[in-house]
């Protein structure tokens, strides 16, 4: 692989979200996704989607030469994901997603990169600012612990926006909410046919849904990415509190501790932690054979 500076100034990546990507995303979210759905049908992006914008700029940057080694994830393999969504991502609109990789690590054999992103609609106003760091090679062979770029305590994670607050909907019922109230999906069946749904017939990151593909990065079996994993967990808040309670100024800062194998059943959770007069905190997480696969913290303004 070329050897790189950090920070890296990314390519802007400009255009609609495609629709067969929204497809895509609908079918993996299977019977469970109403609320994707619903917003769906009001031209606005389902949950997941304003997870993955920085997945979305990265596949967008010129082709370079890829890492060949056995264990190198194309894409990356997402396990922290500090995102705001300032209002509701619109479908089959011009959006522009720019950004920065700011830096590089390696730590315990494994190599990691940290990407921020900001997503603007056709006015240029600002509807999602992501971090990401994502995991560049599965397997523990990447060498001796290294850090390149700008180091973590220089870098300001997204956080929760207030001027978003008074243009949600959902208002009134997040204010109702009170400390301690709980909220449970049902299980969700992580099937390979559900995943490779929601991958389609040419994915960036076969990891996903191709058993062989899985085995070449070092994996057992295929494993649910990221931001479907968390789809559920956003999908049994919006079910409960509101279609665009997440839309308007929510930080969401999730990590994926554990993958979710495929064909196994997970449950998504989520509990009200705290509810100020600025900022109802909910803590969540997803467990899968009886222990975490992924959990963090939803901050929304209220």
């Amino acid at each position: 692989m070329s050897e790189r500076s950090y920070p890296r100034e990314l390519a802007v990546v400009e255009g609609p979200i495609p629709h067969d990507r929204v497809e895509r995303v609908l079918a993996g979210m299977g019977k469970e996704g109403r609320a994707s759905r619903a917003l769906v049908a009001r031209s606005q992006a389902p949950p997941e989607l304003p997870t993955g914008l920085t997945l979305a700029l990265l596949q967008g940057q010129p082709r370079e030469p890829r890492d060949r080694r056995p264990g190198a994830v194309s894409g990356g393999v997402w396990v922290r994901e500090q995102f705001t969504v300032h209002a509701p991502v619109p479908l089959g609109e011009p959006l522009s997603i720019s950004g920065a990789s700011l830096r590089r690590f390696t730590r315990k054999g494994r190599q990691y990169a940290v990407t921020r992103s900001e997503t603007r609609d056709a006015s240029g106003r600002l509807i999602a600012s992501n971090l990401t760091t994502g995991l560049e090679r599965y397997r523990a062979d990447a060498g001796a612990d290294s850090e390149q770029g700008v180091s973590a305590d220089e870098i300001a994670p997204p956080g929760p926006d207030a001027a978003g607050a008074l243009a949600n909907p959902a208002l009134d019922v997040l204010r109702a909410r009170r400390v301690g109230e709980h909220i449970e999906g049902e299980p969700v069946e992580m099937s390979i046919e559900r995943l490779r749904d929601r991958d389609g017939p040419d994915p960036a990151n076969p990891i996903h849904s191709d058993p062989e593909a899985a085995r070449r990065a070092g994996l057992d079996v295929p494993i649910a990415g990221g931001a479907h994993v968390l789809a559920f967990v956003q999908e049994i808040v919006l079910q409960a509190w509101g279609l665009e309670a997440l839309s308007h100024g929510a930080c969401i800062d999730v990590r994926w501790i554990s993958p979710v194998r495929a064909a196994t059943r997970m449950v998504p959770a989520a509990r009200v932690t705290d509810t100020g007069a600025d900022l109802l905190e909910v803590t969540f997480e997803v467990r899968c054979n009886g222990s975490a696969a992924c959990a963090g913290r939803i901050s929304i303004p209220v």
